[in-house]
């Protein structure tokens, strides 16, 4: 079916310059042209069409079709969302989240994200439950976050999953219930989310919800180790210490530490970093000293912040 382009060039409604726009966007029975599609959206942005707004919005965020604008896309998103548009709305939570042509302001995304999320705008509710979970521009509120994060989990996104068998572990938000934490644990897991990868490993080590496994628990710390995850390369290295789960190799706990304390020691986290140069101090290995040594003088150089909590 071919569209009756005479028509709608000829047409004045918003939804028809809309609809136009779209045609041009997508190459529907035109030639594929975004600044053709931008010029009919502006028409139709103009006209008040909250639909071709948020169009534009995008459009001058990512330079497609116009030369990138930040503030124009805010612009846009502002008019669409201003008419009740759930992804307009959302959108422009991201850009107050993030700085993005505007100063960046956490409470206002927030609210731009409840505004969306109660629509059922499933970012919004994604990213409202990450600021409920975070205690971004909200003080930090597990019991809101959960119930938003588990529909993202269940949409399959491996963080929300993680976190959702976190919270399940823990007790964080929910009643501590370790064997339901093992399932979405497992879920991020097998996507290669390299904390739930860490976490599943801790759960099969201390048998939390499944039964005891430390041969489990280090392969799983073995592949979160694989990402780079500092506090599961020390996991591993206190396994490979103390042989737990695995051929004691002190050897290979000294690498573990020494890889994870460089980690450490990057992020900025000296405490963590310090005791990994501690725990190679300990080791009966000839590499010691020298793994110890070359640690202390990279933690010597390196930012301080905060230890993060686990």
């Amino acid at each position: 079916m071919h569209l009756d382009l005479r028509w709608w060039n000829k047409g004045v409604r918003a939804d028809a310059q809309f609809s136009l726009g779209w045609a041009y966007y997508r190459g529907e029975s035109v030639s594929k042209d975004w600044a053709e599609a931008v010029r009919w959206w502006t028409k139709a942005a103009q006209g008040g069409h909250a639909g071709a707004q948020f169009s534009l919005g995008l459009a001058y965020r990512s330079g497609e079709g116009v030369t990138e604008n930040a503030v124009e896309a805010v612009r846009w998103y502002r008019e669409a969302a201003e008419q009740g548009h759930a992804p307009a709305q959302c959108n422009l939570g991201v850009a107050y989240g993030e700085g993005y042509g505007v100063a960046k302001d956490p409470v206002e995304a927030v609210r731009w994200y409840r505004k969306a999320a109660e629509q059922g705008d499933a970012p919004a509710q994604e990213a409202l439950g990450w600021v409920y979970w975070n205690g971004e521009g909200v003080p930090k509120d597990p019991v809101e976050a959960v119930p938003l994060l588990r529909k993202t989990a269940e949409r399959g996104d491996s963080e929300a999953q993680s976190a959702l068998g976190y919270a399940y572990w823990k007790g964080w938000g929910v009643p501590r219930d370790p064997a339901l934490a093992v399932p979405w644990l497992r879920k991020a897991a097998e996507q290669g989310n390299a904390g739930a990868q860490h976490n599943l490993g801790c759960v099969y080590f201390k048998g939390d919800g499944v039964s005891r496994d430390l041969a489990e628990a280090v392969g799983w710390w073995t592949k979160a180790a694989e990402h780079g995850l500092p506090i599961a390369l020390q996991a591993l290295g206190e396994a490979y210490a103390k042989g737990e789960g695995v051929k004691q190799d002190r050897e290979s706990a000294a690498d573990c530490y020494s890889r994870a304390g460089f980690r450490w020691a990057t992020e900025g986290q000296r405490d963590d970093a310090l005791r990994c140069v501690e725990r190679i101090r300990g080791l009966q290995t000839a590499s010691r000293g020298r793994l110890a040594d070359e640690l202390a003088a990279a933690i010597a150089l390196s930012p301080s912040q905060p230890t993060k909590p686990n």
